[in-house]
Order: C-alpha cells, then structure tokens, then sequence
C-alpha cells in the first residue's frame, strides 16, 4: 500500500492499532499468545472514490517492527500524492524518558539451494610422489559360548575383527544374519561411516544373543566385515557360528504380571496386575489374547512351536511394560516349557503422575481482604510422592506462612498413591496490590523424591484499588515507514466482565492518554479496519497503574477482513453450593457471554470429564457440545449441567471446560471456566425387593417376590459396579456402598414377566442412594399376551360406502387369576377405525370388561364404512390393568370390502378414515367409467365435442383481434 492509501484507510475508517514496547511499562501479549506475528490479512477491494486525508499523518521513527502485507489493489481514481514531510521522532516525555528502540536485527542470510558459495583463493599444493595403493586385510572370527540351547537361553557371544595388515582399515562396518539376534554392543560398526581398527590391531567384541527362530534344529549367526577401501583378503571376512537348539513340538508361555509399585524391579507379594492385555500372534497370522487372573498369572497352553509376536498393551496409557527383551512387543521362539514362566513388569510414567490445580475463592477482592485459596494434588503413581512443596513467584501468594509445608524448605507434604488431596490456604491479599489492580498465585510444584515431576499452577484475581493512567503511541507500519494514526477511538475493556471502562481519541500526533480509571491490565481494542499487532486470540494487554506509567508503543496492522469487529466469547461457571455431599447432585450454571462486536459462531463447550474430581455430568441442560450456536453481540447463554462428584475420591469436585468458536475470537484467555466444591464421602444401605404384581395394585403382597432376578447397579462417578441375585423372596442388599447415584438396570425373569421398574419406563432405573440409604420396590407384570387370546371380526364381507358395520371382539382368557380393565385403544398405521370413547365399555375411558380364569366375552361395537372403494382394516391394540404395552401386546385386526353401488360414484383413492366423500352434483352418474370419478365431465349440458368446437372458434376470433390490433397501431 502506498502513503495515499494508508492516509485513505486512516482518514476513513480512524484508524488504530495495538503495541509492544513502552517507556517504564511494557504493554505485554495475554498469556495464551504463542507468537507475535499475525499472518497478513487478505487483499480486499479498495474504494473507488478517494476520501479526504486527515490532518496530520506523520511518518515517525518507533521500534521495528516486521512488516505487514497489505491489500495491493488501488482506487479507479487516482489519489492525490501527500505533500512530502520530514520523519520524526516521538517527542519523550520530559517526567518520564522513554527507552530508545533497540537496534534492528541484521538480516540474517539465508541459502539459496543449487547456489554456491564463492570459494577463496588457495595456493596450488606442492606436488606429491604417488606410491601404489596397499589395501587392509580384516578377519572375522565367531564362537558361542555354548553348542547346545533352549529357545529361552540367552547366547554368548565373542566376535574378533583383526586388521592382518601393515595400514589401518578405516570405516569397517558389519553386516549379520541368521536365527539369533545380538545384542548392540556391535553398534559402533553399524553406523553408516563404520569404525577404524589400527594396523596389526584386534578389535573383540563379547555381546549376547537370543532366538529368534529355529530352522532344523540348529540356529547360526553370520557376521561379515565391509572394507570401504577393499581388503586384501575377502575370503576372511565372514565368519559363522551355530549351535542346536532342544525343541518340542508344542509349547507353554505363560508368566505374571506385576505392578512395580516400589520400583524395585522385582514381582512382591500383592503386585499381580490384571491390567495388561497379552496377545500372542503366530507366523500365520492366528493370534489369541487374554487377561490375567486375579494374581496377575496368564497361561497359553499347547501352542505349536515356532516364532511367535508377543505384545503387551496396557489399560492406562500411563502404563510402561517390558517383557522378556525389555520391549511391550517382542518376538519369541515358543517351543517346551523355554518361557512358560516369564515376568511382564508393569509400572506408571510418574512424569504424567501428578497434576494440580489452584483457585481462589473470588474473582475480585480488595487491598487486605482475606482470600481463600484452594490448592488440589492428585497422585496417580501406585507410589506415595514425598517432599512436595510450591515454590512461587515473590511478587505473588505462596510464600507466606499461611501455606504452612507447602513452602521449600519446609520438608513438603506427601502425597499417597492413587489419591487426590485439597488443602484449603487462607491469606490476605498484599495492600500494593491496590496499586497493580490484581492479586496473583503463580507457582511451580516439585517433588524431591523424582526431579522429573514438576507442575505449574496459576490463579489470578482481579483487586479493587485507586485510581490510575497509561498513555501509548498509536502508528502504522507500512512500507518500513511508521505512520503516526490521529483520530483513532481506542476502549479499555475488563476482561473478566466485558465491560468497556474508558474510552478516548488518539490527537494528532498519535497519542492516546487514559486517567482516573481503576487500576488494572486491560485488552486495548481500536475502531476501524486495524487492530493490535498480536495473533487473533491473544490481544494485547494494556496497564493502567498507580502513578501512570511510561508512554507505550502501541503498533497496529490493517485487518480488512474484520473491519475492527470481532467476537469475544467469554465463559464463567457459578455451582449452587459451596459443599456437597457425595450423594448430593451439584448444579453447574455455566454462562457463555459474547463481549465482542461481531457475532460469535460455532460456539461450542468442550466439557472436562476426565480427572478422578471431574464432575459426572447426568444432564447437560442443552450446553452446546457436538453442535454450536451463534451469539450476537452482548448476548448472553447459561445451561445448568447436573451431575455427582466421583465418590470413591476424597476431594473436591471440579466443573471445567473451554468454549471454542468458529473462526476469529478476540480473546481466547477468557474461553475458559473452572469451580470447584468441598465434596464430604458418605456411604449408605441400597436395598428393595423385586416383585410380581399379580393384583395389580401396585402394592408388595405375600408370596409376590421375584427370585433369582440379577440387580446391576451401576456409579458412572466412580466407575462403581455391584450386583446381586434376589433370594427367595425377591429381595436384594447392598451395604455400605457409596452414596451417590446409581444406574440400575434388572435381568429378565422369565418369557411371561416383564420388570417394569420402579419408573414404570422398563427394566432400567436410576436411584440415589443417601446416607439415610434407599429401599426400592421394582414392579414386574405378567406380559399380556401369554395370558389373553382376543379377536375382531366385521359383521360382513362386503359393504358399500357410509354403510354401518359392526364389529365384533372376542376376549379369553387362558391365565389362572382374574384380568381387569380389559379394552382396545389406538389404531393401527394403515387402518380406517380408530378405538372409540363410546365403545361400552371396551373403548378408551371405559372401565374395561373383567375376566375371571377361563372366561370368554364378547362386546359388540359399530362404526361408519368410508366412501371408497377397496379394502378396509380394522386395528386395534388389546390392554389390561397390570400389564405394560411396551412388550408382548396383543394386537388384533380383521378386513373386510367395500364395493361401489350401482349409479352412485364414489373416491377410489385414500380418504380420512372414517369420513365419508361428498356427493357429486348434479345427481348424474359422470361420463366414463362406471362406479368410478374419473373420465368424464360433471353434467352441466355440455359435452366434450360441443367444448372442442367451441374453444377452436374462440382461438380463431382472439388470434384475428389481435392481428387487427397491430396493424392499427402500425398504420397510426
């Protein structure tokens, strides 16, 4: 872009833009911000007509910056070149001085390919008397330490290289082959330049062997040395050694699992794993897995011999595993009883181990307020973690003796494994932080017992203080000139409400001043086609201090795209208690608020469920998780998610997750929400009875319990999982089990039984179990259709439309206890009659026929035959009190005809059940066919022919007015 169209896009848009350095203060990147470099935006079409330039736009010399590409294409009228003018310097402060730019980097010189690089000017070297070559000479010997193996042994090696020679033999590298495979102490001469053996010298390498494969009974290793140069004698270069192996025809692998806990390297008593996956896979491609009992122990029996994949997966991926060669996958000869008795070690990567997190209790405090900070540690190493301790940032909280052993030097705390601890730190918010408008923890956490653990926490809250200013500089850089921006509107806007605080104008020679607004760092944001050089996402960070600092740089670039407006989504999560109760649903209000100028789309919730504190969510309340949402700007959005805190971990619960949008958001630091609660462990009673209503009363009677029906229940916050069978009397206990809420889902008792639940919904109910505990009375019903026959019939085959039917029903039943309430409801999909309400006293709202063991009824019932022609149905479904129609209904439905009466026309076609066709004016019988509606006109004295003739002479008379009508127009 030339001068003309950067003063076109500052005088028409104000132009601003956002900054790097400054004097005393430095404006800094939010803390998200992973470069400083925004990619330039895209060209964009110029206007056509050039506005007027502004009253001053001075190029000035600031800091360097990296320049922008802006757009290219130019206005159809030619603008108008600037009066040129002399570069200044910004004008310093006098009360405070501002720092001077640092020096630009030199450029840094970059290779071009295929380029040369020039070559300096040597002299010629002296000539040098040529003698004939004379090659190395290197032998290879080989030897085991045994002749004699089983497929298990591990296998001596001695190698010899020997340069046989009088020069050396330089970058000797080996080659091997056969059934064993050595162990890499021969890696020197495995590298692609090799390694030298001197004159006369003998280089003897011992390493080991192991089986890889059995041909015959015998394996061999083959090593043969490469001479870059030549040898003199290459018959002495290979060597080999054999031995016989014992083999059988089938094998047995099997071995324990163990889980290191102590990381002593060996199997202790209690450390047998289940948690690993053994699958053995053979050359053919047949593979078998398996689990390991509960002591850790897995057995393979009878496999026939050979080579076998052997792979060891995990159930966490934390896990590491090593098998027989120190690898979770390796390849083993499998023959006898060679590895029938291994040892997989199992142990957990401690630098994934630990994880923390640190809140406050606010968001906003003031100087000398107490603050509550709650700092959460979870261990997932099986091994306790010792001498853990903070060490924080001076400036901030974390070094004062309300963090008791959480200081260095204090020895630390230790944490068990597989356990999650809160410590709860009560302080007082430092009174200087009225000065900087924010109160900070910023800590790392380490262990002394493994340097490998370290974790970082952060917890900010914003500190109502007094009042303060900044001031910046406001410039454009553009064709490595820096162009100072009058007229720019620049706002202030708090980041943790969204609100714009201050607002003011940049005067002519760029210089923007805020005063009396409260203490703080605020995102800077500028109106027009420009924003503040740093990456979309991470806007720049503005400081208002107590007294007011040094003047900031404050560099902007072009952003057509956006023309200064964009979304900022901003998210806050809010919990209905302070403390819960395991057995307590928490309701999580999480509101998602779009600060921005521009719509937010996409916005979606990326919902954190995978710690031990993570909330179990039951119910996302709508929270837009797989499909996004728009927000317009200042709208706001709030979902309540339920859910239970993870009782079997004796800490808080954490609500956490992270909004996404599609496309540029503003600020992405504030995307972010977090809270947390104290969550009290609390056990309870779940037991109830299964029951067989055969009354239908809804009521547990003697002699109704159900036995032998299996109880799943089921704790998604925990991953609890019990089951019981009902004794003889139908009933279930679970004692002392954590309160929390359960799935509970029941077996099938039989083909005539259906367990309805306590919900009535079917065989799945969800309970929560208090510490009171909770006693649950489960309702199953005879399926109906084992216990009744029913039937419906017309009162004839044939009928013609609007006649009057009659149906008749037919009801029997085959149980050996009475049935009440016996009635139709409902329709079919392809029927013509609906169950109707007057159908006495079978039809729906009727009390329904009662039926003792072996008794049959009958109810008559009518209904009006449709105008149409072709097959009617009836269809209805069959009830009874006590029984469930979500399985093993009665349905029934019979058929009948409807012919046409001679002379009267009636629909073919499909019509509303029930609804008879009008009649056809003018009571005579339509040309056509009979009986049907189509083919032939309504009688209205016309016929088709008369209509034809008729239609042709009124085509002829329009078709001659109209000729008549363009020739008076032509000849007038």
């Amino acid at each position: 872009m030339r001068r003309t169209s950067v003063r076109r896009a500052v005088s028409r848009f104000g132009v601003v833009a956002a900054a790097l350095a400054m004097t005393g203060t430095l404006a800094v990147p939010s803390a998200n911000a992973q470069d400083t470099t925004e990619p330039a935006p895209t060209a964009t079409e110029q206007p056509t007509e050039q506005p007027p330039p502004p009253a001053a736009t001075t190029p000035v010399d600031v800091p360097p910056t990296t320049p922008v590409e802006t757009p290219t294409e130019q206005p159809t009228t030619p603008p108008t070149e600037p009066v040129p003018t002399t570069p200044v310097e910004p004008v310093p402060s006098t009360e405070n001085p501002p720092v001077q730019p640092p020096e630009p980097t030199p450029p840094v010189v970059i290779p071009v390919p295929g380029a040369q690089e020039p070559v300096p000017n040597k002299p010629a070297p002296a000539a040098q008397t040529t003698t004939a070559a004379i090659k190395a000479d290197v032998s290879v010997s080989v030897t085991f330490d045994k002749t004699r193996i089983t497929p298990s042994d591990t296998v001596g090696v001695t190698l010899k290289l020997t340069n046989k020679s009088a020069v050396p033999a330089n970058g000797v590298r080996l080659d091997y082959s056969g059934k064993l495979v050595p162990s890499r102490e021969i890696s020197p001469f495995l590298r692609p330049w090799g390694e030298g053996i001197g004159a006369g010298a003998t280089r003897t390498i011992n390493l080991t062997a192991r089986v890889d494969d059995v041909e015959n009974g015998k394996v061999d290793l083959t090593f043969t040395a490469i001479v870059p140069d030549g040898d003199a004698n290459p018959a002495d270069n290979t060597a080999t050694a054999s031995a016989e192996v014992d083999v059988a025809p089938t094998g047995h692998f099997g071995g324990l699992v163990y889980l290191d806990s102590d990381s002593d390297g060996v199997p202790d008593p209690n450390e047998g794993s289940q948690s690993v996956l053994v699958r053995v896979k053979g050359a053919d491609g047949s593979t078998v897995e398996r689990y390991p009992g509960p002591n850790g122990r897995f057995d393979f029996l009878d496999l026939p011999k050979g080579r076998y994949t052997v792979s060891y997966t995990g159930t966490d991926s934390r896990m590491r595993i090593t098998g027989v060669t120190g690898s979770a996958t390796e390849a083993l000869y499998i023959s006898g009883d060679a590895y029938a008795d291994i040892r997989v070690r199992v142990w957990v990567d401690t630098t994934t181990s630990l994880t923390a997190q640190l809140t406050f209790d606010k968001t906003r405090y003031t100087a000398g307020a107490a603050v509550k900070a709650t700092l959460i540690l979870t261990n997932r190493h099986p091994r306790a973690l010792t001498g853990l301790s903070l060490a924080c940032h001076p400036q901030g909280l974390g070094t004062s003796a309300a963090w008791g052993d959480l200081r260095p030097g204090t020895g630390g705390v230790t944490l068990a494994g597989n356990s999650t601890v809160a410590y709860t730190i009560e302080d007082i918010v430092p009174a200087d932080a009225a000065n900087t408008g924010y109160v900070v923890a910023d800590c790392d956490i380490a262990t002394q017992q493994e340097p490998t653990i370290m974790v970082s926490v952060l917890a900010e809250a914003q500190v109502d203080g007094v009042l303060g200013g900044g001031s910046g500089l406001i410039y454009l850089v553009e064709d490595g000139e820096n162009w100072l921006l009058p007229d720019v509107t620049v706002r202030l806007r708090d980041r943790a409400t969204g609100r714009i605080v201050a607002t003011t104008t940049s005067d002519e020679d760029g210089n923007v001043n805020f005063s009396g607004v409260p203490v703080g760092v605020y995102a800077i944001l500028a109106d027009g086609p420009i924003r503040f050089d740093t990456p979309l996402g991470s806007p720049l960070l503005f400081p208002i201090t107590a007294p007011s600092g040094g003047r900031l740089y404050l560099p902007v670039v072009l952003d057509w795209e956006h023309e200064g407006q964009y979304p900022d989504v901003q998210a806050d999560v809010r919990l209905d208690k302070a403390e819960y109760l395991t057995s307590d649903e928490v309701r999580a209000t999480i509101t998602i608020r779009n600060n921005g100028d521009a719509p937010a789309t996409g916005v979606r919730v990326a919902f954190e469920q995978a710690t031990a504190v993570s909330l179990r969510v039951v119910d996302r309340g709508g929270l837009p998780v797989e499909q996004g949402i728009t927000l317009a700007p200042g709208e706001t959005r709030e979902f309540v998610v339920t859910g239970f805190a993870n009782p079997a971990a004796s800490a808080p619960v954490v609500v956490e997750g992270t909004v996404a949008v599609d496309g540029a958001d503003y600020d992405r630091s504030n995307n972010a929400f977090r809270a947390n609660a104290t969550v009290t462990y609390a056990t309870g009673d779940y037991t109830g009875v299964v029951y067989l209503d055969l009354d239908g009363d809804r009521v547990v009677d003697p002699g109704e319990g159900l036995p032998n029906v299996m109880v799943t229940a089921s704790a998604s916050a925990g991953n609890w999982f019990m089951d019981r069978m009902t004794d003889s009397e139908g009933r279930f206990s679970f004692a002392g089990v954590p309160a929390t809420r359960y799935a509970v889902i029941y077996g099938a008792p039989g083909d005539d039984v259906e367990i309805v639940g306590e919900s009535g919904q079917g065989n799945k109910d969800y309970v929560v179990v208090t510490s009171a505990g909770y006693d649950a009375s489960i309702r199953a019903v005879q399926v109906l259709n084992k216990q009744l026959d029913a039937s419906v019939t017309f009162d004839r085959a044939t009928y013609h439309p609007g006649d009057t039917a009659q149906f008749t029903f037919t009801f029997t039943n085959k149980s050996s206890k009475e049935l009440t309430g016996v009635g139709v409801r409902g329709m079919r999909a392809d029927g013509d009659f609906q169950a109707q309400s007057h159908w006495e006293p079978i039809g729906p709202g009727q009390p329904g026929l009662t039926l003792a063991p072996g008794a049959t009824k009958t109810v008559t019932v009518t209904g009006t035959i449709p105008a149409r022609l072709g097959r009617v149905l009836i269809g209805v479904m069959v009830v009874a009190d006590g029984y469930s129609t979500s399985t093993g209904t009665v349905d029934i439905s019979a058929t009948a005809e409807v012919v046409a009466v001679p002379g009267q026309p009636v629909d073919s076609g499909a019509v509303t059940p029930g609804t008879k066709q009008p009649a056809v004016q003018g009571g005579v019988t339509p040309r056509g066919t009979s009986g049907t509606t189509g083919g032939g006109l309504a009688d209205t004295g016309a016929s088709v022919i008369g209509l034809g003739w008729f239609g042709f002479v009124a085509l002829v008379l329009g078709a001659g007015a109209v000729l008549s009508t363009r020739r008076r127009q032509h000849l007038a």
